[in-house]
C-alpha cells in the first residue's frame, strides 16, 4: 500500500501488465498527500493520467479535473484530496 493514515485516507496501487492504477480515498477533512512513486520501474518514464478533485469540489463534489503529466519512479506526486474526495490515476509506460 503506497500510503495510508488510519481513519483519514488510503492510497492503493495495482499493476496490470505494464500499467499501474492508483486509487485514493479521503475522509471528511481536505488534505494534501505527497505520494512516492517507488512502485514504478527504475529508469522508465510514465504518462500519468490523473482524475482528481476539482478546486471547487467542496461545493460541487461531482466535478473532477483531468491532467496528464510525465513522471518517473523518484518523482514525488502531490495529491490535493477534497473532503470526502479522492483520486484515480493511470500510469502507462512510455
Amino acid at each position: 500500500m503506497p500510503s495510508a493514515s488510519f481513519d483519514e485516507y488510503v492510497v492503493v496501487a495495482r499493476k496490470n501488465d505494464n500499467d499501474w492504477w492508483l486509487g485514493a480515498l479521503n475522509n471528511s477533512t481536505a488534505r494534501n498527500v505527497t505520494m512516492k512513486l517507488d512502485f514504478l520501474d527504475e529508469g522508465a518514464d510514465y504518462s500519468a493520467e490523473l482524475f482528481i478533485d476539482a478546486p471547487d469540489s467542496e461545493t460541487d463534489p461531482n466535478r473532477l479535473e483531468k491532467r496528464v503529466i510525465r513522471v518517473k519512479k523518484n518523482d514525488p506526486l502531490e495529491l490535493s484530496l477534497a473532503a470526502s474526495g479522492g483520486a484515480a490515476i493511470h500510469f502507462s509506460k512510455l
